[in-house]
């Protein structure tokens, strides 16, 4: 399943990032409180040894008796939290804290012996040759005047502070612990949100790619699920359209083909039979079976025709052209059969319409729109060729019945037919306008298309102005 799938990945991606974050921010954290507690500790130190070196100060100058010394300090081990020695100017131990009364005697090292001499407080931190633990330990020089008549040594075990990073490491993991369960639970309430769409959007895909296009998607949510879901209902929309005029177009190129070819047998068949067949309705016959393979050839030129532009081979020929003379001599070829039927043709040009177009098919253009005009126009045709500033128009209008609304922005599709049951009586295959628009195109023009049921149609093409001047002016 998709969403097993994901949401498998996202958990995964959820906690490697959350472990990497909280080890980042754990080092960091340790460091921070690390120079934290002893940067205090040092502080602390330093103010309090100052104040038990004023403490023994009288004492060491009194030379009394170090037995009350020792038992005060005893006292202040416990309420310091710390180690307190007392030494000599030359670094000998005059007394220490109750458990460290065998140092008594023992010399501290010689660069603290310096320091002391010198006046000065000296801050250590590390290994100490009293001490197996690591300590953090402040000499503070004990004075009379500028004289030092000795020192007081504060020893603190670091493990205090070691003792409370593990406890902030233990809070911080707990922390970490409670945010990956927190991760997981709201990883599952967004993956149902998530990927129940996504599932459903695979489903339908599915049966759309299994030609089923009955099922749509529930569109709740405005952002890229929902118009990813929108995008797919409007696929299957096309899809569904493409699949029906697919299907009636090979209905109707089936009956295309098979009335002319049925025309064609029976009519050789009889001149086969060659009975009773005096020279004028033999003549008929052959003016039938010329305009019925007219038909199939023109038929099977639609086709390869809009083959070839599909497929994009299709080459263009560009030359300087007359529109408006173009446009005429289309015109001519339709005046018998517009004098046949009674219809008036109104033809209008303007300017110096001079375009750079493939002359041939332009002329296929114009001719595929007049077929359509011719086809359902009552009593009246109107042409009109204009030239515009940097561009030629042409306008073709006719007193039909009409295209509906809901038919207009599908007649450039492929193979749609706006009256199926009139377009197949009339022999339409439903390409003439796609191949019209795909030629415009080609020519990088435009065509725009008014219509309104019962008032008739006007397509409009707009190309771009080209060439040199026809007429030499």
């Amino acid at each position: 399943m998709i969403g097993d799938k994901l949401f498998k990945k996202m958990i995964v991606t959820y906690i490697v990032i959350i472990l990497a974050s909280f080890t980042v921010l754990g080092f960091l954290m340790t460091i921070l409180l690390t120079n934290y507690f002893n940067y205090n500790k040092r502080s602390e130190l330093i103010v309090k040894g100052a104040d038990i070196a004023e403490l023994i100060r009288p004492i060491l100058l009194e030379n009394k008796d170090p037995t009350d010394l020792v038992a005060w300090l005893n006292r202040a081990d416990r309420n310091l939290g710390t180690e307190v020695w007392v030494i000599r100017p030359n670094g000998t131990v005059i007394t220490a804290s109750a458990h460290q009364w065998r140092h008594e005697g023992d010399r501290i090292n010689e660069e603290e012996i310096r320091q002391l001499q010198k006046g000065n407080v000296a801050i250590r931190e590390g290994q100490s040759q009293f001490y197996s633990e690591p300590v953090i330990w402040v000499t503070t020089p004990i004075k009379n005047g500028n004289e030092v008549i000795g020192g007081v040594i504060l020893y603190s075990p670091v493990i205090g502070i070691t003792e409370t990073l593990k406890k902030t490491w233990l809070l911080f993991i707990y922390a970490a612990f409670a945010t990956l369960l927190f991760s997981v639970l709201v990883g599952y309430f967004f993956s149902k949100s998530v990927f129940a769409p996504l599932e459903e959007m695979d489903w339908i895909a599915r049966k759309i790619a299994n030609g089923d296009f009955s099922e749509r998607l529930e569109i709740v949510s405005a952002d890229e699920i929902g118009t990813l879901g929108r995008s797919i209902n409007y696929m299957a929309d096309k899809l569904e359209k493409l699949e029906k005029t697919r299907r009636e177009f090979l209905a109707n190129v089936s009956h295309d083909l098979r009335t002319p070819l049925t025309s064609i047998l029976g009519f050789v068949e009889a001149l086969q039979d060659n009975k009773d067949k005096n020279p004028e309705t033999r003549a008929r016959f052959l003016d039938i079976l010329h305009s019925e393979t007219s038909r199939l050839i023109r038929l099977v030129n639609d086709l390869l025709d809009f083959t070839k532009i599909e497929e994009g081979v299709l080459e263009l020929n560009k030359q300087p052209v007359d529109i408006a003379e173009l446009a005429g001599k289309t015109l001519a070829k339709y005046q018998p059969i517009l004098k046949e039927k009674g219809i008036r043709i109104s033809f209008e040009s303007s300017g110096n319409a001079v375009a750079l177009v493939d002359y041939d098919r332009l002329e296929q253009v114009l001719t595929n729109l007049m077929d359509n005009a011719v086809r359902y126009a009552r009593n009246r045709i109107a042409l009109k060729v204009s030239q515009e500033i940097q561009e030629i128009g042409i306008t073709l209008s006719d007193d039909g019945p009409g295209i509906p609304g809901e038919d207009l922005p599908y007649i450039w599709d492929r193979f749609y037919k706006v009256d199926k049951s009139r377009a197949k009586g009339a022999g339409g295959t439903g390409l003439g306008l796609a191949i019209v628009k795909r030629l415009v195109d080609a020519h990088n023009g435009s065509i725009d298309v008014e219509s309104q049921p019962g008032k008739g149609t006007t397509f409009v093409i707009k190309l771009p102005a080209g060439g040199k001047n026809l007429s030499g002016a």
